[in-house]
């Protein structure tokens, strides 16, 4: 049996004024607590993630496949802590995803990535006009804005110079930034149509204009 003077209930009952406040009080702390909590869909975890896209201009995608994806995916099988290898291929594009485990550091891993391109570059094609390149991705961070340009006055490739030099380059320099860049980009180009009659009485083949051209310009044709 509990003493009268150590009955935690006694302060309460005596002072039934204070207990209400003090329940109200409580009450109103708790739903503002619980308005405030967090909800999210996705925990705030950061997945080791790596993205690599290699680039080949007219090729298609079973050539994409066979002559670039193959030969990366073979070297990223060695890395360490690596979970899944997923690539896909289309007309001039190749995209690679790797996942590592969730204790593998990610600076460490860009390093480890960056190796074993390096590797697969005896394996490559080697008219590819840039070797293939990687960025971060956290799946749980995936906010996204897609901006357009237009212009009535400008041709296309203009719009995507300022659209490359005055937005994108800015963007990517801001904190929180995983990648900007363009898409469906239309770039400036030549186009040559050669007179088969007058190539041959020169005799001259379309793989020399293609030659003089590729020698004409860093940008390879």
């Amino acid at each position: 049996m509990i003493a009268s003077g150590l009955n935690p209930c006694r302060p309460f009952i005596m002072r039934p004024v204070a207990t209400l406040l003090l329940a109200i009080g409580l009450l109103i702390f708790g739903i503002a607590a619980w308005a405030m909590l967090p909800v999210a869909a996705l925990p705030q975890v950061e997945y080791p993630v790596m993205n690599v896209i290699a680039n080949l201009p007219g090729a298609s995608a079973e050539t994409m496949g066979t002559s670039i994806a193959a030969p990366l995916e073979r070297q990223f099988a060695y890395l360490n802590g690596i979970v899944s290898i997923n690539s896909s291929s289309s007309l001039g594009s190749t995209f690679v995803r790797l996942q590592f485990d969730l204790g593998r550091n990610i600076d460490l891993a860009a390093i480890d990535v960056q190796s074993a391109i390096s590797n697969a570059a005896g394996d490559l094609p080697t008219d590819m006009p840039n070797p293939p390149f990687f960025f971060k991705e956290n799946p749980a961070e995936r906010a996204m804005v897609v901006m357009a340009f237009t212009s009535d006055v400008l041709p296309l490739t203009k719009v995507d110079q300022f659209a490359d030099t005055a937005v994108v380059r800015r963007i990517s320099n801001l904190p929180g930034i995983s990648r900007a860049f363009l898409a469906d980009e239309q770039k400036f180009a030549i186009r040559v149509q050669i007179n088969p009659a007058s190539l041959a009485s020169r005799g001259l083949s379309p793989e020399d204009v293609r030659t003089a051209i590729q020698r004409a310009t860093v940008n390879r044709p």
